[in-house]
This record gives C-alpha cells, structure tokens and sequence, in this order.
C-alpha cells in the first residue's frame, strides 16, 4: 500500500513538473550587455556569452515576473554582474523560450 501511495506521489510531482515548462536558459553565461528596454516595451534585455544553454540574448518582460520588485531586482544583478564580471544562470518560469525569462542569479 505505501509502495502505491510513494508511486502515485512521484508520478504527481513528476507530471507537475512536466506541466510547469520552466527551464535554465542560461547557466554560468557572462553578461556582454543589458538593454534597458526592448522593442520599446516593458523589458529589459540581457545578453550573455560563454556557459550553457540555448539563449545568448534573454528578454525579461515585466508582465512575466510576479511583480514588479522582482523584475527591478533582475535589472539591478544583470547590471551588477555586467560591471564586476560575475557569471550569471537564467531562468524561465513559463517555458523553454529567451522571451520570457524571470529569474537572474550572480556568482563568482
């Protein structure tokens, strides 16, 4: 019984996952340049070398992030990772796409 209750709960979160679409778009890249807007829309845009993953060029729209102090957040470490060189890993929340990135971390 406990066998079929762990199976049915690793398939759940499995299918969530499957259902949540969201990948790294860039891991360990180095910012080349930030855009403070893009299209002349609501986003800004980040582009990166080096690393892995399928994006050089990564739009972050504001209607993607839960609110706007986490896209200005965004903004903020792209620019703090441009002028010291750290690397950055991208995430998009939505699906496996370069438009709609959410997520930035910095690290050395």
């Amino acid at each position: 019984m406990i066998n079929k209750i762990l199976m049915g709960l690793c398939a759940t979160l499995v299918s969530l996952n499957v259902l949540a679409g969201g990948e790294y778009i860039v891991v360990e890249g180095t910012v080349t340049s930030v855009a403070n807007t893009g299209s002349n829309l609501e986003n800004f845009v980040v582009r990166t070398t080096g690393g892995s993953g399928i994006c050089t060029s990564s739009r972050f729209p504001l209607s993607s992030a839960p609110n706007k102090g986490v896209h200005d957040r965004a903004y903020a470490a792209a620019l703090l990772a441009l002028t010291t060189g750290m690397e950055v890993t991208i995430y998009n929340y939505e699906d496996n796409s370069c438009e709609k990135a959410v997520y930035l971390s910095i690290a050395k």
